[in-house]
């Protein structure tokens, strides 16, 4: 694994991981909403073998920047920067080396976006546990503990904080629970941790639940709808069994607007599963493949 950093036009900089030889075709993978490059640390091991895996901190996470303001977190904002860095990195679909996308609840959606602002820009797309279809109760309850204890007095007390509240990501093994908690938290220098991302974040992500309105749902929903039955690349979509973001419902319906999308439903986990057991990342290596 290499560490590297991208600055935006912004001044913002990026941080992301990369794995394998650059010259392989590329997948690109962007976690979820609080997440970290780092949880696609095993399933990139895996893939590169075959592929060269880059895996982006989006704005306000892990090592990348904080973005000025909490109005700069938003799904549009992170599809543009993602399409800088692509730019950057020569993965574009002028190159002819459009990169297969693998994205995690937000990363999903930030896939769907740009898929609306560029089509074409990925070869293969990954859905994990994401749709055009956000069920409200999985907002709600995001919006309940995300920043809500931002600061611990021990790693241990953050790791059983995390536990709680990522519960549903199914996570089984201490080794599994190492790899989602290691990283979400920073020491600070009198022993207790903080969050890895911007608390702003929280702040954004409440301020857009609290003010949701159907209209306003609906219209967001209708352009991922439009960007899902656009979709000329192959995709898998991943549920988890008991997720309550992505309902069975709209997985069905998923697969009736493009039959391009195939689905896999992931047991004894919810929102969103791990990628970190073999069952998982086998999958979606197969399907890159």
């Amino acid at each position: 694994m290499q560490h590297h950093f991208f600055t935006l036009e912004s001044g913002l900089r990026l941080h992301y991981t990369t794995f394998g030889d650059p010259s392989q075709q590329a997948v690109f993978c962007v976690h979820g909403l609080t997440r970290n490059a780092r949880d696609f640390d095993a399933l990139a091991q895996l893939l590169s073998s075959d592929f060269y895996v880059v895996c982006l901190d989006v704005v306000g996470r892990g090592e990348s920047d904080w973005a000025k303001g909490a109005q700069d977190y938003n799904v549009l904002n992170y599809a543009q920067q993602c399409t800088s860095l692509l730019g950057f990195l020569g993965l574009t679909p002028e190159t002819k080396r459009a990169p297969h996308w693998v994205g995690t609840s937000m990363g999903g959606l930030i896939a769907l976006t740009l898929q609306h602002i560029q089509a074409g820009a990925f070869q293969k797309l990954v859905l994990n546990d994401v749709g055009p279809v956000i069920e409200t109760q999985a907002l709600q309850r995001i919006a309940q503990y995300i920043g809500a204890v931002p600061h611990f007095a021990s790693r241990a007390l953050a790791q059983d904080y995390a536990q709680v509240i990522f519960a549903s990501f199914g996570a089984k093994t201490p080794a599994q629970w190492a790899a989602l908690t290691d990283h979400y938290y920073l020491d600070n220098l009198d022993g207790s941790v903080r969050m890895h991302y911007d608390p702003q974040i929280a702040a954004a992500t409440k301020a857009a639940v609290s003010s949701m309105n159907t209209q306003a749902l609906m219209a967001s929903e209708s352009i991922l709808w439009a960007s899902l039955k656009s979709l000329h690349a192959p995709c898998l979509a991943l549920r988890g069994a008991q997720s309550d973001l992505l309902s069975a419902a709209t997985l069905l319906a998923m697969q009736a607007a493009n039959p391009r999308v195939q689905a896999l439903t992931v047991p004894d986990c919810g929102h969103a599963p791990h990628l970190l057991d073999a069952f998982q990342t086998q999958a979606v290596k197969d399907f890159l493949l």
